[in-house]
């Protein structure tokens, strides 16, 4: 059996890697947030986050972070639920120098 059996599934044509540039997920962001800054991000209940308003919280919220003496590894918890302020909350950490563990709030011990 196949190391990675979804390759299996994969349409004709389609590549097994990818060449990823050498950068971290806020480069890319904030790349994708110039580049696209008009363009939807995020749609929430009827609501719409421009790429430009997410990169506006985060960076607002890496600030607060560093406020609060968050920095480079420091390890972070992320309790939320699936909405954009995760999202803001992840990459603001991330931002930030520190390293997110994000725990879903809806599970529950056995």
């Amino acid at each position: 059996m196949s190391k990675h059996p979804w390759f299996l599934h994969y349409p004709e044509g389609v590549p097994h890697e990818l060449p990823l540039p050498p950068e971290t997920l806020v480069t890319m962001f904030s790349r994708s947030a110039q580049r696209f800054a008009r363009r939807p991000a995020l749609y929430f209940f009827g609501k719409t986050l421009t790429y430009r308003d997410c990169h506006s919280l985060i960076e607002r919220f890496a600030c607060g972070l560093a406020a609060l003496g968050i920095g480079k590894g420091d390890r972070v918890a992320l309790c939320l639920p699936n909405a954009p302020q995760a999202v803001i909350a992840y990459f603001g950490i991330i931002r930030a120098g520190g390293y997110c563990r994000a725990v879903q709030p809806y599970l529950h011990g056995a």
